[in-house]
């Protein structure tokens, strides 16, 4: 039996009001609206209490995320940013992203931050920015923080927009403020430190200018029109009934059985990335594990000193920012915690990688090698 889907998905950047929109949309008795509900790995919002060498961006598989709302097909929303990158892919019944002033944005996390952001923090919200850019290149309606936390009739509009009829936002429920980053440690985007204030325009490019400069507001309402009573059931695709609660969405596991390496193709791959093989000893990185899955190879790289870390190897995919790129592959991380010689080993896989194709790596993976017969 096929059910049709009228759930949701929207996305934004960390600090840009997910959390409110979520608590607030979450006071319907119909439905059932959460943050972050389909997890990623690390989240977003903390980005800027990690250690310098955390990585704090790994996504869960395309596959993963839409098993997450496929058991999920009715009267469910996700407020999610880093569905972000998965967003125009996904199949559910409405979609919509978040948008904040930039410099609203850098200021709430440097006051978060002490005026100390990590490094990752910078080409995080570089992706990020590319990606609310193709999303609204992409036509999907833009929820605008600035009128979302301060017009009450526009946030009702939001919410009829996505079929919650029950919740009606009122002053009253703009009055407090979800998850404030701001404090008196720095006043102003203004006072922010030179540097730090260069390297964020670089990485957000022109969207500050394009969509909070001079001229006409792009995307000041995009829910013009949507009435009391919404705009009618959000179908989306439908969704065979047999799929639902079958899918375990530990974001350490995955749908596809993968295959083990056997030691012989191991120590084989480990030379290839010059990397130390199984069986050495001493702080060096070494590849202790790898499983070949269709579309991706999982590293488990570890010293004697500390716990593994996962590195994901995958075809880059045109539009879909990961938070290193080579010319043909993407490479992630898996986990809420990073070792301190993370960043140094994704440093020498995209030396060695920068121009292998994902075919070409898989050879080293095979059972009978790139010299085998």
């Amino acid at each position: 039996m096929a059910v049709r889907r009228n759930n949701f998905v929207i996305a934004g950047l960390g600090s840009s009001g997910t959390l409110f929109l979520a608590q607030r949309m979450n006071q319907s008795q119909i439905w059932q609206v959460v943050h972050t509900g389909v997890r990623h790995r690390v989240d977003l919002d903390e980005a800027s209490s990690k250690p310098e060498h955390s990585i704090p961006m790994t996504l869960p598989s395309l596959s993963e995320a839409q098993a997450g709302y496929d058991a999920h097909p009715r009267n469910f929303g996700d407020i999610n940013g880093v569905m972000l990158f998965h967003l125009l892919e996904l199949q559910v019944g409405r979609k919509a992203v978040i948008i904040r002033n930039p410099r609203d944005t850098l200021l709430s996390w440097y006051c978060h931050a002490k005026g100390a952001l990590p490094g990752a923090f910078f080409p995080i919200y570089a992706s990020g920015y590319f990606a609310l850019e193709e999303c609204l290149t992409a036509g999907l309606p833009c929820i605008r923080f600035e009128r979302m936390v301060r017009d009450a009739d526009y946030l009702r509009r939001v919410f009829r927009y996505f079929g919650i009829l029950d919740v009606t936002p009122t002053p009253a429920t703009l009055g407090s403020k979800i998850n404030s980053k701001r404090s008196v440690f720095c006043p102003s985007y203004e006072a922010i430190d030179r540097v730090t204030r260069e390297r964020f325009d670089r990485a957000v490019g022109g969207f500050a200018s394009k969509y909070y400069g001079d001229g006409p507001l792009l995307h000041d309402d995009d829910f013009k029109g949507v009435g009391e009573q919404g705009l009618g059931d959000p179908d989306g695709p439908e969704v065979e009934e047999s799929v639902f609660a079958k899918q375990d969405l530990n974001p350490g596991s995955s749908f596809e059985k993968p295959d083990s390496l056997a030691t012989e193709a191991l120590t084989r791959l480990a030379s290839r990335l010059t990397l130390n093989p199984p069986g050495a000893t001493g702080a060096e990185p070494r590849l202790v594990h790898a499983q070949v899955f269709e579309d991706r190879l999982v590293l488990h790289i570890s010293s004697d000193a500390q716990e593994s870390d996962r590195i994901v190897i995958e075809r880059r995919k045109d539009g879909v920012p990961y938070y290193l790129r080579t010319r043909y592959l993407h490479l992630s991380y898996v986990g809420s915690t990073s070792s301190s010689g993370l960043q140094a080993t994704f440093d020498v896989l995209v030396r060695q990688l920068g121009d292998t194709r994902f075919e070409q790596l898989m050879v080293e993976v095979e059972p009978s090698g790139p010299h085998g017969g």
